[in-house]
């Protein structure tokens, strides 16, 4: 991850990250001084082709086994997008993120923009990743 974030810094092509796409959404950042007024269209933030440039898989994961997402709605491919696993399903793309550290702290987030529906988890405990798991697995999909 450092090596791809210092040759994006660089310029450095990064194989399969689109730099003007991504560079375009940095300068929207930087312009709007808060990552939520960027995400808010009514506020001059990011515009529906800046979020649908920032929520297009940039980086298809072609070359190992892809990270399924734990829901129903089975990924026909996945990809990543600034930070996001994008799992591409029949319905439409799924957006998930996944975090833990040594303490025990574990968490999940997911939405679906096609529906409007997102989930988060937040847990504070070696078992939490099993429980967002099992949560998901059977209510991940709503």
């Amino acid at each position: 991850m450092i090596l791809v974030i210092y040759r994006l810094a660089a310029n450095v092509p990064v194989p399969g990250i689109n730099s003007e796409v991504l560079r375009s959404m940095m300068s929207q950042l930087s312009e709007t001084g808060s990552f939520l007024a960027f995400l808010d269209p009514a506020k001059g933030g990011l515009s529906a082709a800046g979020l649908k440039a920032a929520l297009t898989a940039q980086v298809k994961l072609d070359a190992r086994e892809p990270m399924e997402r734990p829901g129903a709605a089975r990924g026909l491919g996945v990809g990543w997008c600034l930070g996001w696993s994008v799992n591409a399903t029949r319905g439409g793309d799924i957006f998930h993120h996944s975090g833990s550290n040594q303490t025990g702290f574990r968490c999940f987030s997911q939405f679906d923009p096609a529906r409007g529906t997102g989930l988060v988890i937040l847990t504070n405990g070696l078992s939490g990743g099993s429980l967002w798991v099992r949560l998901v697995s059977r209510v991940g999909d709503m």
